[in-house]
């Protein structure tokens, strides 16, 4: 018998018969550790700490060479380098984008034409505040949660550290993510911190857990309010969450909605405020108009009558703007935060109440 390389076994001597017969191609799992890891550097598998490595979706798969991706045979040189540029700034919210990255530099590197790289002269400046450790942990976390969402859904549980500095065990439905103020959020449904059953924005590296323990929808441990929630159809959407974002300004979507009224002296607004998108409810309003809006935005008599009288000693030449807001947002806070002096909180009285706390906190500072 010939084999395709044209070498017949009967030309293999005794000891080569015996040699093939053992087992030539044994390996010790220090060897199968350094394969594995090897593979990892090559993009065919994802380090997930010390020796371990999980498979990855066929979508990330590494170009094999020779080959370029289709979809972006239609650019220009200088087109895919624009391209390029614009995914290295944000590759890092959704790792996926590193395999269509390395497919981009596979691409323009293979071209003759593409030359030297030109000179980068446009930058994005993004903060990201976590440790590159962290960074790590964090997109093993995000790949859990997607991969879940790829397999047909179910629910997560991981321990969570609060502000007081414990962790607390949360066993929640993951909804969708976001990139919001320098880090990560997963938005999920279920028992929050506090022991309310709703909404929860939970900063993805303040999950204390190396990783999520996964449960399908079949799994007992699955808790019976979302397990109820499944069978009538009515698990909380990404849609929902898009939806109350666009209602009202402020990431915490599931906080109480109220009208903010600011103030801001003709000249600072028209530099700082106007023509900026803050949120689709934020434009400017007349002074004229507010006493009406008052009425309709409104519904506590004692509050409007202290905002009127407010009102009523501002100067009616001033800019005033309006928008629904999430009361106790932190990002809305934050903003406000970034407009003193100039910007002065009209309404809810809440939000007016803590700026006016704030302010005399920090003036103190500077008192001799």
């Amino acid at each position: 018998m010939e084999t395709h390389c044209g070498l017949a076994l009967s030309d293999l001597t005794a000891a080569a018969l015996a040699a093939l017969s053992s087992r030539p191609f044994a390996t010790v799992h220090r060897s199968i550790r350094a394969d594995l890891a090897y593979l990892a550097e090559l993009g065919w598998l994802q380090a997930e700490g010390q020796g371990r490595f999980c498979c990855l979706a066929r979508s990330r798969w590494p170009l094999l060479p020779g080959a370029s991706p289709e979809r972006f045979g239609s650019l220009s040189v200088a087109q895919t380098w624009a391209v390029l540029r614009s995914l290295e700034s944000i590759a890092f919210v959704q790792p996926n984008l590193d395999v269509i990255v390395q497919s981009l530099w596979e691409q323009l590197t293979q071209q003759p034409a593409a030359g030297i790289e030109p000179e980068r002269r446009i930058f994005i400046h993004l903060d990201y505040i976590l440790s590159e450790t962290m960074q790590e942990q964090v997109d093993t976390l995000q790949e859990q949660i997607e991969q879940l969402w790829r397999s047909g859904g179910g629910v997560i549980r991981f321990d969570y550290w609060l502000r007081a500095g414990s962790a607390i065990t949360m066993t929640v439905y993951p909804v969708c993510l976001h990139y919001a103020r320098r880090a990560k959020y997963l938005s999920a449904y279920g028992d929050d911190p506090s022991g309310r059953f709703g909404w929860h924005n939970y900063r993805l590296d303040r999950i204390a857990s190396p990783r999520l323990t996964l449960f399908a929808w079949g799994d007992p441990q699955v808790p019976e309010p979302l397990r109820s929630l499944r069978q009538t159809g009515q698990l909380p959407t990404a849609q929902a969450v898009s939806e109350a974002l666009e209602a009202a300004w402020g990431f915490n979507f599931y906080l109480p909605r109220r009208l903010l009224i600011m103030r801001f002296p003709p000249g600072f607004a028209d530099w700082y405020v106007r023509q900026t998108e803050r949120h689709a409810t934020f434009e400017p309003v007349a002074y004229g108009a507010l006493s009406g809006l008052l009425e309709t935005a409104i519904s506590d008599a004692a509050e409007r009558e202290t905002i009127g009288k407010i009102l009523a000693q501002r100067d009616p030449q001033d800019a005033y703007y309006r928008a629904w807001i999430r009361l106790g947002d932190i990002n809305i806070v934050m903003r406000l935060r970034d407009w003193r002096p100039k910007g002065e909180v009209i309404a809810p009285l809440a939000l007016r109440q803590q700026m006016r706390q704030e302010a005399a906190a920090e003036l103190a500072h500077y008192e001799l």
